[in-house]
């Protein structure tokens, strides 16, 4: 290769394109785009900004790699596109007849060529890309509160960067030179990137993404890159390929050459892709074995689940690690606590721990092994104690963890903004180690997770000890009070825990004692992390004086005191992954007297770069530990140019939330009791709910909406399903079973106090419970009994129905109303009448509440009463196909009431109504009378088409449709109020409320005015002839989530526009619409047998809405 004809060739091609003003057009406004990202969000450049949500969420992030990895990937983002039209126009202008003859007559070789424009090419990108990465570091020294390390800078340009520009390159050359159409070049090269760049990135592990976006590329600083070596492969093909298609491009150029090296170019090419493709298939195969193994370790824990299991009484470990090893020995003592004789014992143990020896009642004995299971041919009694010594040595396969873990979930990549953090399980090295019980570091005999139920997982409450070898130079953690020895650490702990963890490395470690509790918190030491002064609470030093105020608010938020004597919360590396569990309530994040927070996670930078919990513990605390839910903060294209400073837009969409992982409710509950049953495997997680539920409701006066939309997905699925069916339908989304679960739990309560126990009753007999049989097991036998005896009810009973009966009750509900009855004295509150008839129209049980309020039954409203008042709660059963016709007269009654339908097919499930005083005596006579289906038959001389009946529909500029026929199919969209806000737009929606008409689903539809040009249609086919009269339902929507000028009290009335068929044609009927939740007569009508309909014009006066909810013909006469 002649060098003369190579630079030659690269000055031309940088002097072409430095001339191109489009170009440089595009430069600037990718450099603007870029750092304006950068200093919108991630620097303090506006000081006296006060971001919110998002914004304030993505300043918040102190790691230092974020803002040259966002410089980087916003870059490779969008220059690519550039790179490609750029690229295949210089291409093309090259190949028109006659415009580079004065080149290509020249003497030089096509590589020299090719070569020369590829480096001219990626001089000037690389140039653009270095000039973002500089602009990018100088936000980060002037104005960002996170620290500048500059091997970031050049890690990221040469691994993420540099692979992706070669690639994009040589594929643009080579699909040039073989299309040689302009138009298609172009149209496809878009294609594909768009498809690879937004459709494959996490596709086989991420093996397509040429630009590396969707790779993990986070650091720790104490662990380092998440997946560096993976990384490294996965770049490098990339690197080579992208090498190997512009070497291939040069034999794809038109032109003679004039140099007979085919055969050496081809070999070159080959070599280069084939190393490529070798090292991507290296990448592949890790993907591959890493899926197989953990396909492998599921079908083994499913193989080994039905067998019974012996109980580890106690368990002695001496630990010691050697760079990525350890070596162990358990000292277990065994015992058979079933009622037959176990043939074998099973012991689970990570797969790439190898066991050395093991002993039987210090006996040598030769074990079986099958991947993660240790099979022991041997006998034991009922009640039979045996000692068990066994000594491993190896490694650790993170790939056993969380194999009850959906796969989706576990290919799902948490982000810090746009980069992708990688997930580890456990951490094994000479610098840093953390071992949780998941990971199966020491020989147990109950697993950690059930492949087959996976809400069924059993425990064992073990005595633990552990010694820990060498390990001077580092701080070692684990549960239990720490004694130091020579050349050893020893953990002993005083009570039964479900499991051990082990974390060492370099910690810097604060701890105080309060009353019987020591507080510790560790924090890695690092160029991160801050000195001993910086770790402060709001005003002032970690004071002791709020520490028992924090522990006294858990304790109150989970109803129980705190179980253990130490509270040690440990920052751990970013890249460490836990997943709720429902049959825990929490993550394995929180384990006994530990609390793992992710590395400079929910942190602020301050002065000199110092480490500061934002509003110190306390913000900590209530914000992560006690929560059942968190925000998701993960950084979208959507969610950027969604992004508006006003928060009141935050209202009018759903909130995405996730289940809290830090939530320490398994402390109070799941780690220190165990209720088992055989029958009824749920009873514990309900009974650990009820008593929660008990505490959060204790005294509690404010009336909350739960999640609405996973409600009603969750009686969606229940409607065909029971929830047995439920706990082992792997196909149900994590928060919809949990979901499920809350809803069953809601009716468990409901069965058993519609049997005659009181919540009171039965909050103290599980708290008392619990408090029992602390640390230990307990048989549902046992509990069964202990219930009859104290109360006189057989819960399997009630727990058969509720553990297995599918479907759910679907009420007919009329004339509820409450009447305030009597107002003489000021200083006394009323009488309240309720009356009400419903009725089962099901196949399945069901019970009712009366529930009063002194304030709305939603959520933001408030309002007080003027009497002292007390608060009704009153359950009926109503059993499938029977109907109740209640009148109840209610002393010292609040103003707000409502009937409950829980766990039922009715939307909504609970009708609200304010008390109001009524002029006029009434009867106040007080009854339950229970009727049939013959006392609910609809009047003969009434008609009534419902908006959700088939005889509704929409007509839309002259062409008829099903409302909602091609889209919002679902429950949760087709009632938007029911999740949030509704703002009425020019499309009819549905909506929910309960002064709606309906039977089973009380809605109504809205739009905004418009010109007449849509409008609702009910049909109705009439039998009879004669004379009808017809009303038209008008709902008053006070409390429903729409936002609507007709709401404003000022409104007397609005004109709704009729059209009325008759006998005698079509008559267009306006009335003055009132928002009450009334029969508005639109007159009376001749009708003969046919088919006939009613319009609602969308015709209106502007910016109010129209709603069209349920039309009634009345037969008057012939």
């Amino acid at each position: 290769m002649n060098q003369y004809y190579l630079n030659l060739f690269v000055r031309f091609t940088c002097k072409i394109l430095l001339r191109s003003k489009a170009l440089w057009v595009c430069a600037l406004l990718t450099f603007c785009c870029v750092n304006l990202f950068q200093i919108y969000f991630q620097s303090n450049f506006i000081p006296d900004a006060s971001p919110i949500g998002f914004t304030a969420e993505l300043r918040n992030y102190a790691f230092p790699e974020l803002m040259p990895y966002m410089s980087v990937y916003l870059f490779s983002v969008l220059q690519t596109i550039i790179l490609l039209f750029f690229s295949v126009a210089f291409l093309h202008n090259g190949l028109k007849k006659g415009s580079m003859d004065v080149i290509f007559y020249r003497p030089e070789s096509n590589v020299e060529y090719i070569w020369g424009t590829i480096l001219g090419f990626i001089l000037i990108f690389g140039g653009m890309g270095l000039m973002c990465l500089l602009g990018g570091g100088l936000v980060h020294l002037l104005w960002s509160e996170s620290p500048f390390v500059i091997e970031y800078y050049f890690f990221y340009y040469f691994t993420l960067f540099l692979p992706g520009l070669l690639s994009w390159l040589g594929i643009s050359f080579s699909v040039t030179f073989l299309t040689k159409e302009r138009g298609i070049s172009v149209m496809f090269l878009l294609i594909l990137y768009f498809f690879i760049t937004f459709y494959t990135t996490r596709f086989q592990g991420g093996i397509f993404d040429i630009l590396g976006i969707g790779l993990p590329n986070v650091f720790s600083q104490a662990t380092g890159h998440s997946c560096l070596k993976l990384y490294l492969l996965q770049r490098g093909c990339w690197l080579l390929l992208g090498i190997g298609l512009l070497q291939g491009s040069v034999m794809l150029f038109g032109r003679i050459p004039n140099n007979p090296l085919k055969t050496r170019m081809r070999m070159i090419t080959c070599f280069l892709g084939g190393s490529g493709c070798l090292l991507g298939v290296i990448f592949f195969q890790a993907y591959r074995d890493a899926n197989f193994k953990c396909q492998v370790y599921s079908e083994t824990y499913a193989k080994f689940e039905p067998l019974s299991r012996a109980t580890v009484l106690t368990h002695d470990i001496t630990f010691q690690r050697n760079k990525n090893r350890i070596k162990a020995t358990s000292a277990i003592m065994l015992q058979n606590q079933r009622k037959e004789t176990l043939h074998e014992v099973i012991f689970y143990l990570n797969p790439a721990l190898e066991i050395e020896s093991m002993k039987w009642n210090d006996e040598e004995i030769n074990v079986e092994r099958e991947y993660q299971v240790i099979r022991v041919k041997k006998q034991i009694q009922p009640d039979d104690t045996i000692r068990v010594e066994m000594n491993y040595e190896g490694e650790i396969d993170e790939n056993v963890c969380y194999l009850d873990v959906p796969n989706v979930r576990l290919q799902d990549m948490d982000k810090h903004i746009a980069c992708p953090v990688g997930k580890r399980y456990a951490f094994l090295g000479s610098d840093y180690t953390l071992l949780l019980p998941e990971v199966l570091w020491y020989p147990v005999t109950e697993p950690p997770l059930n492949t087959v139920f996976r809400n069924r997982v059993s425990k064992n409450f073990t005595s633990y000890s552990l010694k820990v070898l060498g390990e001077s130079d580092k701080v070692v953690i684990s549960q239990g009070e720490r004694v130091p020895g020579d050349g050893y650490t020893f953990f002993r702990n005083s009570y039964p825990l479900t499991g051990i963890s082990i974390c060492i490395g370099d910690y810097e470690v604060r701890s105080i004692r309060v009353d019987s509790v020591l507080y510790e918190l560790y924090l890695l030491k690092g160029k991160f992390v801050p000195e001993s002064a910086s770790i402060r609470k709001p005003h002032g030093t970690l004071m002791p004086e709020f520490l028992p105020e924090m522990k006294a608010f858990c304790e109150e938020k989970v109803g129980r005191k705190y179980p253990y004597n130490y509270f040690r919360m440990i920052e751990s590396p970013v890249m460490f992954t836990s997943y709720y569990r429902v049959h825990k309530k929490g993550s394995e994040f929180v384990q006994p007297e530990i609390v793992f927070f992710k590395e400079r996670g929910k942190s602020n930078y301050v002065e000199k770069n110092a480490f500061y919990f934002s509003e110190s513990l306390r913000l900590y605390l209530e914000s992560w530990l006690n929560y059942d839910y968190r925000d998701k903060d993960i950084f979208t294209w959507n969610r950027l140019l969604e992004h508006q400073s006003d928060e009141l837009k935050s209202a009018f969409k759903n909130v995405n939330t996730e289940p809290n992982l830090y939530n320490i409710f398994p402390m109070f509950y799941w780690q220190v009791n165990d209720m088992h049953s055989g029958d009824y495997p749920e009873l514990e997680m309900a009974f650990f709910l009820l008593a929660k539920y008990f505490e959060d409701t204790c005294g509690s006066q404010m009336v909350v909406n739960q999640n609405k939309m996973m409600d009603m997905v969750a009686l969606d699925y229940l409607r065909s399903q029971s929830l047995a069916d439920a706990v082992v339908d792997k196909t149900l989304h994590l928060e919809i079973l949990n979901q499920i679960f809350n809803v069953k739990v809601n009716e468990l309560l409901n069965r058993v106090v519609a049997n005659g126990v009181t919540e009171e009753q039965l909050s103290v007999f599980i708290s008392s419970l619990m408090q029992k049989y602390r640390f230990e097991r307990i048989e549902y036998e046992d509990i069964n009994q202990s219930f009859s005896d104290e109360y006189g009810v057989n819960l399997s009973a009630i727990l058969s129905a509720w553990h297995k009966n599918a479907g759910i009750p679907v009420y007919i509900v009329e004339d509820f109303d409450v009447r305030r009855i009597g107002e003489d004295r000021v200083d006394q509150a009323p009488l309240a009448l309720v009356r009400f008839r419903i009725f089962n129209d099901s196949d399945v049980d069901g019970v009712v509440n009366i529930q009063s309020s002194r304030v709305p039954f939603l959520p933001g409203a408030v309002t007080s009463s003027i009497y002292e008042t007390k608060l009704v709660n009153l359950r009926f059963a109503i059993p499938a196909k029977t109907g109740k016709h209640v009148s109840l007269l209610l002393p010292d009654s609040p103003d707000y009431y409502a009937l409950k339908l829980n766990v039922c097919g009715n939307i909504p499930d609970r009708i609200y109504t304010k008390l109001y005083s009524r002029a006029g005596d009434f009867d106040t006579l007080q009854y339950i009378r229970e009727f049939d289906r013959a006392c609910i038959q609809a009047d003969t001389n009434e008609i009534i088409v419902d908006n959700e009946d088939p005889g509704f529909q929409v007509i839309n500029s002259g062409a008829n449709y099903r409302f909602l026929e091609k889209e919002e199919q679902g429950i949760t969209d087709k009632y938007r109020n029911m999740t949030h806000w509704l703002v009425p737009d020019d499309r009819w929606r549905y909506f929910i409320d309960d002064n709606a008409y309906g039977k089973s689903v009380r809605s109504a539809v809205i739009r905004e005015s418009g010109k007449g040009v849509t409008c609702a249609e009910w049909s109705v086919d009439l039998k009879r002839e004669g004379r009808y009269e017809v009303f038209a339902y008008l709902p008053e929507y006070t409390y429903s989530q729409v936002l609507t000028k007709n709401r404003n009290p000022d409104v007397i009335s609005l004109p709704f526009t009729y059209i009325v068929s008759s006998a005698n044609g079509e008559e267009e009927v306006t009335i003055q619409a009132k928002q009450k939740h009334e029969w508005v007569s639109l007159g009376v009508y001749n009708y003969t047998p046919g088919h006939y309909s009613i319009k609602l014009s969308d015709k209106g006066e502007t910016d109010y809405s129209i709603v069209a909810d349920a039309i009634k013909w009345v037969y008057m006469e012939q």
